[in-house]
């Protein structure tokens, strides 16, 4: 009589470990992407510093989403199981790999296309290669490791007693990790290319993110509103 009780206590208080956990985590990757530790001793310097805060602005509200999936997942599905556990930590592990290779990648994106600052930190070709092979890497592991948690849910809906509106917005979700995974697939297919526009067409791979995730969020929600007729 006191066993499922209890049970489920322990559940809860599992999942709140697990998402007290992932806050820490995430707070530690934004302090990693603090433009600068040290009071600028000069205008100049203080100039320098503020041009870094463009390329800090898009790698904080990237990883706000990120955190934000990541608790939206928690707070939806009570799901405490090793196999989740372990998705959800390999994904904080990513995180924590993906802050540095963002940061530095996005710095000289807005260096070269805003402030013109010709003193580029990649020195050739083979370097910027590589720089976008790990970027997508890492974007392509996010989103397979949010895949997994979503397909998951998906599988033990019947566990979960998800309702229909619940299973459209998980399938929506896996759609939208599974666009970004294709995404990410694309533009490390394109740096197997020799060409002049390797770097255009890599960031194209990711600006088509938005019409089709907008396209897949329109379809979700259409979805979601004729589950709850």
């Amino acid at each position: 009589m006191h066993t499922q009780p209890q049970h489920h206590k322990s559940a809860i208080f599992a999942i709140h470990r697990v998402e007290a956990f992932s806050d820490a985590v995430f707070a530690f990757a934004v302090t990693l992407l603090v433009v600068s530790l040290e009071v600028p001793k000069s205008a100049h310097d203080l100039f320098h510093i503020m041009h870094g805060f463009v390329a800090f602005g898009i790698c904080f509200f990237f990883l706000v989403a990120v955190w934000v999936d990541h608790a939206k997942y928690f707070s939806h599905f009570a799901v405490n199981d090793n196999v989740t556990l372990l998705l959800s930590m390999l994904l904080l592990f990513i995180v924590l790999l993906y802050v540095y290779p963002m940061k530095f990648l996005f710095s000289i994106l807005i260096d070269e296309l805003i402030w013109n600052e010709g003193d580029s930190q990649v020195q050739n070709p083979g370097e910027l290669r590589t720089l976008l092979r790990i970027y997508g890497s890492g974007f392509l592991a996010l989103s397979l490791t949010f895949l997994a948690m979503y397909w998951r849910s998906l599988k033990h809906r019947t566990r979960l007693a998800l309702d229909h509106a619940a299973i459209e917005r998980v399938k929506g979700a896996v759609r939208r990790h599974a666009i970004n995974g294709l995404a990410a697939l694309a533009s490390l297919l394109v740096t197997l290319f020799d060409s002049a526009y390797m770097g255009l067409i890599w960031g194209v791979c990711y600006m088509a993110l938005a019409p089709l995730q907008t396209a897949n969020g329109m379809a979700t929600g259409k979805h979601v509103r004729r589950a709850t007729q």
